[in-house]
């Protein structure tokens, strides 16, 4: 009875090898900071390391020509093999297991960094409100003064016409007005909503970023970027009219990015679950190696040439 050519424990290594070598491009997109490419490159090298000695190891098992040489190189295909499981467990698979027992502290850590785009819009709007505040007391100031008879300087400086077929409370207003439209253009709520998306959508994936670790970086390698961009959004636009900077501080808000990115690339001793695992992947792609039996025709041959044919 011969062997099959490609048993259900051959699947079974060559499905773990698969899985292994998927496991190995997590650990190598975490190591690599979320170069994909590279991360895919690494993946495959392992994979078809793996599962071509392992296989190897199975089918220089079941042959029956060369022997002798073929069992040195199938005991040479399991001794690689095993070499490549130690290495790849240690080094690579084992990195993904160790990133995930950091998950807590690189949540809060990338939670802290995108909550500073909404909080540069609660800034910006406070900066407006004090700006405001102030230049509506100036121009109530101006009038007051222009009213009573004293200095008049500041009421023509600051613009009223006292000529103008409007009171002077409906020309505060109507400064007011220009003064949010400067401030505060049509678009800008449009704009503060598009990002405020943008960190929901984003925050959504640094929760589930354990089940979806790939797009996790998208957000991690456009997020100092983006709060860059809306840092220098928003202090252009406090700007866009010099005259109103004199009724209140100017806005130059701080921010800053926690290094998040040596939490993913930084080695650490492997964890145990993933040196466990790592050992259920040997075991598992030497299944058919282990439940293969030896092919027997070689001891045929040397026993039928211990045999003579002896006739009187």
């Amino acid at each position: 009875m011969t062997q099959s050519n490609f048993s259900l424990a051959d699947l079974i290594s060559l499905l773990i090898g698969i899985v292994f070598g998927f496991m190995c491009f997590l650990g190598a997109n975490f190591y690599t900071y979320g170069d994909t490419n590279l991360s895919i490159g690494i993946a495959v090298i392992i994979s078809l390391l793996m599962v071509g000695t392992s296989m190897g190891a199975i089918r220089l098992k079941r042959t029956n020509k060369n022997f002798k040489i073929r069992k040195v190189w199938e005991i040479l295909m399991v001794i690689l093999f095993t070499g490549f499981t130690i290495v790849f467990t240690y080094f690579v698979f084992s990195h993904y297991f160790v990133v995930i027992d950091k998950k807590d502290e690189i949540q809060t850590k990338l939670t802290t960094n995108l909550n500073q785009v909404d909080r540069l819009y609660k800034l910006y709007q406070d900066n407006y409100e004090r700006r405001k505040e102030n230049y509506e007391s100036a121009l109530k100031s101006a009038v007051l003064n222009y009213e009573l008879g004293g200095d008049t300087i500041p009421y023509y400086a600051l613009g009223f016409n006292p000529n103008k077929n409007s009171s002077n409370q409906s020309q505060i207003r109507s400064f007011l007005n220009e003064f949010q439209r400067d401030l505060f253009p049509d678009n800008f709520n449009s704009i503060m909503k598009k990002d405020s998306i943008y960190v929901s959508n984003s925050r959504g994936i640094i929760s589930s970023w354990k089940q979806k670790p790939i797009g996790t970086f998208e957000v991690i390698k456009n997020l100092d970027t983006k709060i860059q961009d809306t840092k220098s959004k928003l202090i252009n636009l406090s700007k866009q009219e010099p005259g109103y900077n004199k009724y209140g501080p100017s806005f130059e808000p701080t921010t800053s990015v926690g290094d998040v990115e040596k939490l993913f690339t930084t080695t650490s001793q492997p964890t145990i679950l993933s040196l466990c695992l790592g050992f259920i992947a040997w075991l598992l792609m030497l299944l058919s190696y282990f439940t293969s039996r030896r092919s027997t025709k070689s001891k045929k041959n040397k026993s039928h040439q211990g045999q003579y044919d002896i006739s009187i």
